[in-house]
């Protein structure tokens, strides 16, 4: 099951602390040059000054517990409220998961729009991926979802 994590629900406010925990264990894995903490500060601040701006989503298997997370958030760069993912990442077991996990992110942009003005819509998007950028591009595909560039990101040290 997909779900967003919503601020105005009462049972979310139990639920972010899980997802933060897991936000914290995939940047532990992956991106281990990058505070944690101040990124988690600024998750936290958006959720609660502008909850319609953030997509954070959790998935949970047959059992309930937790098993996929999408930290994704609505900001204006480029002149247009575009979308960011800065994180996915679904248990191996979850992947049919994926085409529930688009068609939720799909509604919460289309709510999202339909508050906006015309000018104001959001257009699309970029997802930043730690794992093999093809195989998201692929999975994706399937799920109707078709990207319209891939690029590389190299991080460099100075």
């Amino acid at each position: 099951m997909i779900h967003r994590i919503d601020k105005t629900n009462p049972k979310d406010w139990g639920n972010y602390p899980l997802l933060e925990a897991r936000v914290r264990a995939f940047a532990q894995k992956y991106d281990l040059k990058c505070p944690i903490e101040p990124v988690l500060a600024e998750m936290q601040q958006r959720w609660i000054a502008a909850p319609q701006l953030t997509g954070y989503f959790i998935s949970t298997n047959q059992q309930g517990w937790m098993d996929g997370h999408l930290v994704a958030w609505i900001q204006s760069y480029y002149g247009q409220n575009r979308f960011f993912i800065y994180q996915a990442e679904m248990d191996s077991t979850s992947l049919h998961t994926l085409p529930c996990a688009i068609s939720a992110f799909k509604s919460w942009i289309d709510e999202t729009n339909s508050k906006l003005p015309a000018d104001a819509q959001v257009v699309g998007g970029e997802f930043v991926t730690w794992h093999d950028a093809e195989i998201w591009q692929r999975y994706l595909h399937r799920a109707g979802v078709h990207s319209t560039k891939l690029r590389t990101v190299i991080q460099m040290e100075l």
